[in-house]
C-alpha cells in the first residue's frame, strides 16, 4: 500500500493548508480562533 504523503492531492491539500496558515498568520486573535482552533498538536 502506498504511503498517502505520496499521493499528488495529498501534497496540494497539505500545501493549501500551509498556506492558509501562512495568510491568516497575522488574522486579529478574535477571527483566528475559529480558523485554527482545530489544528492537531
Amino acid at each position: 500500500m502506498q504511503n498517502f504523503r505520496n499521493l499528488f492531492v495529498w501534497q496540494k491539500a497539505h500545501q493549501l493548508t500551509l498556506d492558509i496558515y501562512q495568510v491568516t498568520r497575522d488574522f486579529p486573535s478574535h477571527e483566528m480562533f475559529g480558523l485554527t482552533s482545530h489544528k492537531e498538536g
